[in-house]
């Protein structure tokens, strides 16, 4: 699977620049309106990739992996 990986990783370094100059080309939007959206997205993913991190150590802290459960009102017990 780590060779898979790697092998789809230099593929895409391989055509980078290809597949953002299509990218573009098919977007309605112009290259500075890409520009300034691109960080917006990035923020975005990382605000999510920390809050499944917070999920995960909250269900950590008190070993219960039904956090969401808990929260929705329905509660999983252990027997």
């Amino acid at each position: 699977m780590v060779l898979f990986i790697g092998l789809v990783e230099i593929g895409f370094e391989t055509c980078k620049e290809e597949i953002e100059k299509v990218h573009l080309e098919k977007s309605k939007r112009n290259a500075a309106t890409i520009r300034k959206k691109k960080p917006i997205e990035l923020n975005n993913g990382r605000a999510a990739m920390m809050g499944i991190i917070g999920l995960t150590v909250h269900e950590k802290f008190d070993v219960n992996p039904h956090v969401l459960n808990a929260m929705l009102g329905s509660p999983v017990t252990f027997n």
